[in-house]
């Protein structure tokens, strides 16, 4: 009997503990009841009223870092399985709180910015809306920042979206929102809460920015009506970006890592006290330890819309890149017209071994098609530099004759592509050859003519053993009615450099026969003839595939060397027209974003199009016309000393409809072969 006691008294007392521990649990949540808390209660009190905490996966809200953990402190229990509605991206959910007071903390998969965050009123009365509130941002859960205050905040109708821009530029892990007070009811209500930094995505296939993309994110989300951070990678030098801040970053995250080792800024069109001033340019692998790779002080831009290009030291690939400005030219906002991010090829060594067609030559600096030439003689300078001797018609164009036409050099100020025009001669690959002369040397164009002042003009050229010599031709050029300029010329029948310097070659080849006839002439022996430097190379179509062509094109560009290419394949569609086959084109950069570069056809247009585009095609990066493309790659020579290379796309004049017209001879205009390019 006293053991069966003994063993009930047990058991009631087990039955008791329970019960013991729901009371306790219960008056310890309602201590509220008790006016005097200590400190140390009160953290407790805290830590015990944290009901929920729920992950979101990545997408599935519209708050920072792709996904994270949503909390909600003094939260009621029974309603706190609808706090997922407040971050679903639904309007039609909502989460109710039964308070008119309260805070949800929003925890980051990592730490990141927010420079907007906004609010959506829910279905039901609105004296549940939010009223006013405190947006708090923290790295540890502890001490909190205050980001942005709105008080006395009204939603006039339901499912209204309220956004809010805070110039914050710190980032946090932990982002709290505490509503202060609602409407007047019982309950608080949101349909949805969303948060993030204002950013734009830079597509894969924008040359100029890091390889594969990424987004660029800027440290304030405030910005110049139209002047938002996208006009920065639209190519256009008179839009811009524009910030009420002197001093701000803009964060690239790649979406892959990538090396940068160039970039550039653009000054924007109007305001040069709003230029940057002084800059750091960062890299790093996870926000949090950054590399200096490039500081820059005092720059000064010289004219609106210059473009400043640095060169960095960089041999590491980051995921994100920074670009800090510490300060303007003293104006209230900053504004920048392009930016760019990159990485220039210093070389293409490892790609030469699919290289073919080497022109180097041991003998003569003109390169291996200048061999074993005529030298000059006393006689044959005298001879040259008579502008009454006249050279013949090529035979391939005999039924031409000389006619006197009126010269203006340089109709757009100065050396143009546009000036090269080709009619009746096929000599495409030498008017290639001057067209690239023209677009990365202009000045060295310019060095090359003298106006003698008397319709006559005398060009310096190099004789086929790499020696100055000089040539004198009159204002007579070939032509077929004693209209029509049929040699090349300028836009709307004008005589120009280019015409200049293509009567120079015909009358050079009469005493010296490297190309007696100018048609198919090749562009690596017309090159030497005013640069003194025949070295040149060559990829053959499908040789390079094309990340490897464009990486070709720009990286010889951007050393300064002069690039003529062509299609083994004619009638391929491209860029609004077709290809044409047995026929030399120009190699320069794209105005086209999307674009592996662009070939300037030297008809100074295309077929099916008018030629207000000036025979410029955009290269498509796709399997079809890459494959058919040929490059031949020739050396500046003493051009160089006029510049450093290009990097800037040709931007086509403004032309009249009368200078769009294209006029080639018939028999130019069928896939005929005229030798190499």
């Amino acid at each position: 009997m006293i053991k069966e006691k003994m063993m009930n008294l047990i058991m009631f007392k087990w039955r008791l503990i329970p019960v013991l521990f729901i009371f306790l649990a219960l008056f310890y949540a309602c201590s509220d009841d008790n006016p005097v808390v200590n400190e140390q209660e009160e953290e407790e009190e805290e830590q015990l009223t944290v009901t929920l905490s729920l992950r979101v996966r990545d997408g599935a809200s519209d708050m920072p870092s792709g996904g994270g953990v949503i909390s909600s402190l003094g939260t009621d229990p029974t309603t706190a399985g609808n706090l997922l509605w407040m971050v679903d991206k639904n309007v039609k959910t909502k989460y109710t709180a039964p308070y008119k007071s309260f805070y949800v903390i929003w925890s980051c998969n990592e730490s990141s910015l927010v420079n907007y965050y906004y609010l959506t009123s829910a279905e039901g009365s609105s004296t549940s809306d939010p009223k006013s509130w405190v947006l708090y941002g923290s790295n540890d859960n502890k001490e909190w920042v205050s980001l942005d205050k709105q008080n006395n905040q009204q939603f006039t109708e339901r499912d209204e979206k309220k956004m809010y821009l805070i110039p914050n530029g710190e980032e946090y892990i932990h982002y709290k929102l505490d509503v202060i007070s609602n409407g007047g009811a019982a309950t608080t209500q949101i349909a949805e809460w969303g948060m993030g930094a204002y950013f734009t995505t830079v597509e894969t296939n924008v040359s100029e920015m890091p390889e594969g993309g990424g987004i660029i994110t800027p440290q304030y989300s405030s910005f110049k009506e139209g002047c938002g951070v996208d006009n920065l990678f639209d190519t256009d030098p008179e839009t811009k970006y524009a910030t009420p801040y002197q001093s701000f970053y803009l964060l690239w995250k790649g979406n892959k890592t990538t090396l940068v080792n160039h970039y550039s800024l653009t000054s924007a069109a109007d305001s040069p006290e709003n230029d940057p001033k002084s800059w750091v340019l960062s890299g790093s692998d996870n926000k949090k330890i950054w590399t200096t790779l490039d500081t820059q002080k005092d720059q000064q831009f010289s004219a609106r819309g210059e473009v400043k290009t640095y060169q960095i030291e960089n041999k590491k690939n980051y995921k994100y890149y920074k670009l800090a400005i510490e300060e303007n030219r003293g104006g209230t906002i900053t504004q920048i017209a392009e930016l760019t991010m990159q990485e220039l090829y210093t070389d293409i060594d490892d790609l030469m071994s699919l290289a073919s067609g080497f022109s180097h030559s041991d003998h003569t600096p003109m390169g291996s098609h200048y061999e074993n030439r005529h030298v000059t003689t006393d006689e044959d300078r005298r001879w040259l530099l008579d502008p009454t001797n006249e050279p013949p018609a090529p035979g391939s164009a005999s039924h031409l004759y000389l006619v006197e036409f009126s010269v203006m050099l340089y109709p757009y100020g100065k050396p143009l592509p546009a000036d090269v025009n080709q009619h009746a001669i096929g000599d495409c690959g030498g008017l290639a050859a001057l067209a690239s002369m023209a677009y990365v040397y202009p000045d060295f164009i310019m060095s090359l003519i003298k106006d003698n002042g008397d319709k006559s003009y005398t060009v310096s050229m190099f004789d086929p053993q790499g020696k100055p010599v000089a040539v004198t031709v009159s204002n007579r050029f070939l032509s077929g009615n004693g209209h029509n300029i049929d040699a090349v010329s300028g836009k709307n029948n004008k005589a120009t450099w280019s015409t200049v310097l293509e009567k120079a070659i015909m009358k050079y080849n009469s005493i010296y026969k490297v190309n007696p006839d100018i048609g198919g002439i090749g562009s690596e022996h017309v090159v030497p003839l005013f640069t003194g430097d025949g070295n040149s190379f060559a990829f053959s179509p499908g040789k390079l595939n094309s990340k490897q062509l464009a990486r070709a094109v720009k990286t010889c560009l951007t050393q300064g060397k002069l690039i003529i290419g062509g299609f083994n394949r004619g009638d391929l569609p491209v860029d609004g027209s077709k290809t044409v086959t047995y026929h030399a084109y120009t190699l320069m950069h794209s105005s086209d974003k999307n674009a592996l570069f662009a070939m300037r056809n030297p008809w100074g247009g295309n077929p099916d199009v008018d030629g207000r585009a000036d025979g410029v095609l955009n290269i498509p990066n796709n399997s079809t016309i890459p494959p058919t493309i040929d490059l031949r790659i020739v050396d500046p020579g003493i051009a160089s000393n006029f510049g450093n290379g290009i990097t800037k796309p040709y931007i086509p004049p403004t032309m009249k409809s009368n200078e769009m017209q294209m006029r080639v001879a018939s028999h130019l205009l069928s896939p005929v072969s005229f030798g190499g390019r």
